[in-house]
């Protein structure tokens, strides 16, 4: 726009020049104007290539500042993010920990019951052998006493199924068995068990006061020759 500006001025000076100077002084003022003309354009380029450089620097230095803001932001994000990874790092350290204090229990208790484990493995194996030395011996046994059986010489039938007692008892149905046999009425009385029932005895017809009274027809309590030679 200054240089439009100049030319129209130049313009209009030549013009009046032109009409009232020579062709000489014409030419000299023209190049005169040309010169100063120029010297405003260069002043003026001047100018703005300063102010051209001004607003790059400008320019610049707002990018620089905006750059260095940018790049504090992604710092400060990296710092948060690093705290926050070794936050994570801690509480993983601690888990791991924790798990593995876990496992160690879990080996000492595995341990702990492989042993009992095994204890009481030897206490069954030490029973069965007790168990199988116990049947062993049972069967022994079953053999002695049939082969005991098997020896026994055999017995009468109404001595296998006399009762158990005393020799007393024993001898009792004997002696009576005799009495009976042998029709004599004094060895009804005479095994001192009057009063004891029994299914070989028979009942006395006299009356016990006579035989209170009659020591005499009393036998003796001692044993009777003849009861052994029958027991034999």
């Amino acid at each position: 726009m200054q240089t439009g500006q100049l030319e129209k001025s130049g313009s209009l000076r030549k013009r009046t020049l032109s009409r009232g100077m020579s062709e000489d002084e014409s030419l000299r003022h023209i190049i005169r104007e040309a010169e100063e003309s120029s010297r405003h354009l260069s002043r003026s380029d001047s100018r703005y290539g300063s102010l051209k450089r001004g607003q790059t620097r400008e320019s610049l230095s707002e990018d620089d500042v905006l750059s260095e803001n940018i790049e504090l932001e992604e710092l400060r994000a990296l710092a948060l993010q690093q705290e926050a990874l070794l936050f994570q790092v801690d509480c993983l350290q601690d888990a791991l920990e924790g798990t593995e204090e876990m496992l160690a229990e879990a080996q000492r208790e595995t341990q702990r019951s492989n042993t009992e484990l095994e204890r009481e493995r030897a206490v069954r194996r030490r029973l069965e052998l007790e168990l199988i030395s116990l049947q062993q011996e049972l069967e022994r046994l079953r053999e002695e006493r049939s082969a005991e059986q098997l020896q026994k010489p055999s017995t009468p039938v109404w001595l296998q199924a006399a009762p158990q007692g005393s020799s007393v008892d024993r001898d009792e149905p004997l002696n009576s068995s005799r009495s009976v046999v042998d029709g004599d009425p004094d060895n009804e009385e005479s095994s001192g068990y009057e009063d004891a029932p029994s299914e070989f005895t028979a009942t006395p017809d006299r009356d016990p006061l006579d035989t209170e009274e009659d020591p005499e027809n009393t036998p003796s309590s001692g044993p009777n020759p003849g009861d052994s030679c029958a027991l034999c």
